[in-house]
């Protein structure tokens, strides 16, 4: 019977002790737990000091008592997170959601896109939600421009490639009681501004269960905090200049979880 020498046997060995720990591996259960999620649903409720806005015939009166009708507002929100003190959070990927409330001739009737949408949250615990206002740097420069970033929305300047943000157009009643337009494209990395809100009460998450949240968004606060905007004598603009500042250091402030 043939000897095997020592460096074989070692080699042996290791092959057995080899084999033997990939069956062990084969059998252990997985320490992996499946995810479970349930289901958000997050409604967006534009609204001017607690009345709803109805596009054309509303009728509404800011702070500077600018008399105003509400032709086209339309604005991105994105990035949202939801987030917790100690138990998990929860941050979609690629999340980009264009508001349109918006009367278009061609179309018919008013376009009311994108106040509702789904989310497929891991089951746990929240308390508050963060999100953008506007399109983050990155995604602003670079792209993909796909979904509701798709240029088709009509949501972009042509002649630089970056997003407006936030649209909003309409007509107020100025000194002379003359209808007059007012148009308000603000856009540029600049202006890309976050809110951030704590939830009243915990969100706790159970596997399939449904839950709504509602932020709300009040146009008035559009034109009043911290810069109060008189129609009479700021009514456009389409550029990032000191306007748009305010407007979106205005924009930032707008939403809450509050009913009006």
């Amino acid at each position: 019977m043939p000897v095997l020498s020592k460096s074989l046997k070692t080699g042996v060995l290791v092959l057995i002790t080899a084999v033997l720990a990939t069956l062990n591996a084969c059998n252990e259960p997985t320490d992996k737990p499946t995810p479970k999620f349930g289901k958000l649903t997050v409604n967006v409720i534009n609204h001017v000091d607690g009345e709803d806005v109805v596009l054309e015939t509303g009728t509404y009166v800011n702070e500077a008592q600018n008399t105003y009708h509400i032709t086209r507002l339309q604005y991105y929100l994105s990035n949202f997170q939801f987030l917790s003190e100690g138990c998990n959070d929860f941050v979609p990927e690629n999340d980009y959601h264009l508001i349109s409330h918006i009367v278009d001739p061609n179309l018919g009737d008013p376009i009311y896109k994108n106040t509702s949408f789904t989310y497929d949250i891991p089951v746990g615990c929240y308390n508050s939600v963060n999100f953008g206002i506007g399109v983050d740097p990155t995604r602003n420069e670079k792209g993909p421009y796909t979904g509701d970033l798709d240029f088709t929305w009509n949501m972009n300047w042509s002649w630089a490639g970056d997003y407006i943000f936030f649209k909003h157009e309409g007509k107020y009643i100025g000194k002379d009681d003359k209808e007059k337009d007012y148009i308000f494209h603000v856009g540029s990395s600049d202006f890309y501004k976050t809110a951030e809100l704590k939830l009243s009460k915990t969100l706790n998450v159970e596997e399939n269960g449904e839950y709504t949240l509602n932020i709300y968004a009040n146009v008035n606060e559009y034109f009043s905090k911290p810069y109060k905007i008189d129609l009479n004598y700021t009514n456009t603009t389409m550029s990032p200049d000191a306007l748009a500042d305010s407007l979106a250091t205005n924009y930032s402030d707008m939403f809450s979880l509050d009913k009006p």
